[in-house]
This record gives structure tokens, sequence and C-alpha cells, in this order.
């Protein structure tokens, strides 16, 4: 006999993955919940969220990134960013994401991402990337991140961006 007999269970109970399924919603999760969804919704700013190992960061990225999955207005990525070390590189990791091609020079490369960008505010989308394991970005990136929340109109910001650490 083994566990999920003995016990009754559905599924394995004991699993390493953050799956929002078992997102423990107390009141300190739910209200970063809430504000993790206003913000990415009201495209308010772009959103970091920061703790210690095991309080569910990357389980409420999931669980957002699920439930805005079911809205034809996002289109929503996902980069996990441990081994990315250049600039350069993390720019062509989220054009690969959204599908837009880069280009062999850096410049030409944000100048379409841009144009993109552009395109998707006047079709209604919102691009959205989530950043998972932050705390591996250099220096560089961030600034490259910078650079790309700083694509605006007067209203609203190009690029929504929900970066975990």
């Amino acid at each position: 006999m083994d566990v999920l007999e003995y016990y009754r269970l559905d599924e394995d109970p004991f699993k390493l993955s953050p799956n929002p399924r078992f997102l423990y919603l107390n009141d300190q999760v739910k209200q970063a919940t809430a504000k993790v969804e206003y913000m990415t919704k009201h495209r308010t700013a772009p959103l970091y969220i920061y703790g210690a190992i095991g309080s569910g960061k990357t389980s409420i990225l999931r669980r957002l990134y699920e439930h805005l999955s079911e809205d034809e207005t996002y289109t929503l990525r996902l980069i996990i960013a441990p081994n990315i070390k250049t600039a350069n590189s993390f720019l062509r990791a989220i054009m690969d994401a959204f599908s837009v091609p880069t280009d062999r020079a850096y410049e030409r490369s944000l100048k379409k991402f841009e144009a993109f960008l552009i395109e998707q505010y006047t079709h209604g989308k919102v691009p959205t990337l989530f950043v998972d394991e932050a705390q591996n970005m250099t220096r560089d990136i961030l600034k490259l991140m910078h650079y790309l929340l700083n694509y605006e109109t007067s209203d609203v910001k190009l690029l929504q961006a929900d970066i975990h650490s």
C-alpha cells in the first residue's frame, strides 16, 4: 500500500513545485495577491515582490499568471532569469518570449521591441512580463528593465512587468 492509498489522497502531497492551487491564503497573502493583481490590471507601475525563500512569491506569480491568462487582453510571458548575465541576452530572451524578431544590433532590437509595444497598445493588448528569480539579474539587466519600462503613453506603461526575487 502506498501513501496515496493509505491516506486516501488524490495526489502526492509532497511536491517541491510551487503549485498556486496550494497557496495558503492567510490575510497577508490575500492582501499581497490583491495588490499584485490590482497593480497589474491597472498598469500603475512595475511590480517588485521580494521575500524569504518559501514565502509564496512564485506561487503568487503563477496564480496571477493563470488568472490573467483567461483574459485575452493580456499577452503574458514568463522568464526565469537565473543564468542570463548580459542585457543583450536578456533583451533577446524577452523578444523571443513575445515572438518579436531580434536584430544583430542591440539598439535596433530595442527599436523593434518598442514598435511591438506600440502595436500591442493600438490593438488594446497589454504585454505583461513576469520575471522569476530576479535576484540573479545583473546591474546592466536592471538598467535594461528600467529602460523598457520607460516606454509609455501619457496614461500607461506599454509594458507591464511583475518581477519576483
